[in-house]
C-alpha cells in the first residue's frame, strides 16, 4: 500500500478565480440546519482499500450524505482552519469542510476523497442550480 506524506491541506476541489469580487444575492437555503455532522475518519473507511473501491465507496457516502441533506466536501492533509472559501460556503450554502485524514494519506484515502467530492459537487450543482464551488471560489478571490 503506498502512502503519502502531505504538509498542506488537501481538498480536490480547485479554486481558481479570475474576476473581482461579487456581491451574491444567494441566500443560505432554510431547509439546512446548522447541526454538527459526524466525523468521518478517513484512515477506518479507506486507507487499506484499493483505488477502485475507494473511489466507489466514497461516491456512494456521498449519495447518502446528499439524501439526508449533509452537505460536506471532505479534505486531508495539515488544516490552518476555515478559509474564506469554505466559510462561505458553509454560511451560503450550509457545506461543511470535513477533514477525513491528517498529512498521511494512501491511495484509498485519495480516492474515496476524489468520488465524494465529486459526487457532491454534482448533486449540488442540480440542486442549487448553479456550481456553488465555482461561484465561492469566485467570490472570494
Amino acid at each position: 500500500m503506498k502512502s503519502w506524506i502531505l504538509p498542506l491541506p488537501f481538498a480536490l476541489l480547485s479554486c481558481t478565480a479570475t474576476s473581482q469580487n461579487q456581491a451574491v444575492a444567494d441566500k443560505r437555503p432554510s431547509h439546512v440546519s446548522p447541526v454538527k455532522h459526524k466525523r468521518i475518519n478517513g484512515y477506518d473507511l479507506f486507507y487499506d482499500l484499493p483505488k477502485a473501491v475507494a473511489l466507489r465507496k466514497g461516491r456512494a457516502l456521498a449519495r447518502e450524505h446528499f439524501d439526508r441533506s449533509e452537505f460536506r466536501f471532505l479534505v486531508y492533509g495539515l488544516s490552518k482552519g476555515a478559509n474564506a472559501f469554505e466559510k462561505r460556503l458553509q454560511d451560503q450554502y450550509g457545506i461543511i469542510t470535513s477533514p477525513i485524514a491528517g498529512c498521511i494519506v494512501s491511495e484509498g484515502i485519495v480516492a474515496a476523497a476524489k468520488g465524494y467530492n465529486e459526487t457532491m459537487r454534482s448533486l449540488l450543482a442540480k440542486h442549487f442550480g448553479k456550481d456553488v464551488f465555482a461561484e465561492a471560489c469566485q467570490a472570494t478571490h
